[in-house]
């Protein structure tokens, strides 16, 4: 089948960038024909620059404009247009709205949209939502026989307000089967009238670590440091955890590399890895001595890697984020965020961890998929 995906692309965020890689691999595994919509959101540029550059809504103007102007140099460093060419077919034409995408759909046997958090619309108004963004998030074009899917969708929150529970009830009413990746989204949607949602897990963890490195091959080899290495992934500003961690390293004896969320965020931090591409970034998980990060995707590839790791606090994060509940739910792993103590968490026991990956993989596998589009 020819299977259209939407999703949040064209970012500099590795993890929006290997979900869609590892659910791309997925749907080939399965004996079909995937390519990316390139559907810019309402809230692409916004999503961009404050939230995940300085963790908040309220930023300065010219720290702002700065960000914008880092954007081009950013896509550049880290070949992100290369990596979208080298794995994905994509549609024919970039849709710049809604409406363009109901009036000239790409042609499809299906359509999939996930996963990431693609029913986030928080920082939109609900109507300019409705007219716009949910159109093409919850699959709301092309002809009526194309078979509709969410994929481990996910809403970036925890309850549905101002008027956004009438827009998916409406919405996910259109849907042939509706899969959403934190548990707690599935009480959510039940509340929208989806009687079964399934719980499923994150794509990337359906590829195993082999498939990554076959397929990811190292492209920067020499970047990597000859001794061993503690790899500091933020999304957020965090300049007191930086200095704890490279205490730790330095007691340790090992490198610190540091990989931030995107340019001018980089560049506020001595000694800050900034060239990392997307294959890169993974071989830097898969081959740290240790890992800190504040991020689900850093935190999912410490995990598929066999890494020791420890989750950073984050301002724009509660202690219950679902997200990382879910994972840790599904795989058998107690919390690791770290507390002022900053006393790292138990060493893990990758046995068990890998016999529920094990689980996974016999549970989600392409014939599981193909029956949902029957």
């Amino acid at each position: 089948m020819k299977i259209g995906i939407i999703t949040r692309w064209c970012s500099f965020n590795y993890g929006s960038n290997l979900q869609l890689f590892a659910l791309s691999q997925f749907l080939k595994d399965a004996g079909h024909s995937p390519f990316l919509i390139r559907y810019y959101r309402g809230d692409f540029i916004h999503s961009l620059v404050p939230n995940q550059v300085y963790g908040n809504d309220t930023v300065p103007f010219m720290q702002y404009l700065g960000t914008l102007f880092c954007l081009p140099m950013e896509f550049y460093i880290r070949q992100i247009g290369n990596f979208t060419d080298q794995y994905f077919d994509v549609s024919p034409r970039i849709y710049q709205s809604g409406t363009e995408l109901c009036d000239a759909p790409p042609d499809a046997d299906a359509y999939i949209t996930g996963s990431d958090q693609v029913w986030n619309f928080w920082s939109q108004p609900v109507e300019s939502v409705k007219n716009g963004d949910a159109q093409a998030m919850f699959l709301l074009f092309g002809k009526p026989d194309v078979k509709r899917l969410s994929f481990a969708a996910s809403f970036g929150n925890q309850t549905l307000d101002n008027g956004y529970k009438e827009l998916f009830t409406d919405a996910l009413s259109r849907l042939d089967y509706v899969s959403l990746r934190e548990k707690a989204a599935c009480e959510l949607v039940k509340q929208c009238g989806v009687e079964n949602p399934d719980w499923v897990p994150d794509p990337t963890l359906l590829l195993p670590a082999k498939t990554y490195r076959r397929l990811l091959p190292d492209d920067k080899k020499e970047e990597r440091p000859d001794k061993p290495y503690i790899l500091l992934y933020l999304l957020n500003q965090n300049p007191a955890a930086i200095e704890r961690i490279q205490k730790i390293a330095e007691q340790r004896n090992t490198a610190l590399k540091i990989v931030g969320a995107n340019l001018a965020y980089s560049l506020s931090i001595p000694g800050i890895t900034v060239s990392a591409t997307v294959p890169q970034f993974v071989h830097l998980i898969a081959n740290a001595d240790y890992v800190f990060t504040d991020s689900f995707h850093g935190t999912a590839f410490s995990l598929i890697f066999n890494r020791q790791f420890a989750n950073l606090p984050s301002p724009r994060r509660s202690k219950s984020d679902t997200r990382f509940q879910s994972i840790f739910e599904r795989l058998g792993v107690e919390t690791r965020t770290l507390d002022d103590t900053f006393v790292l968490p138990p060493e893990l026991d990758y046995v068990p961890i890998n016999k529920n990956f094990d689980n996974v993989y016999a549970q989600y596998s392409p014939q599981w998929f193909n029956e949902k589009l029957r």
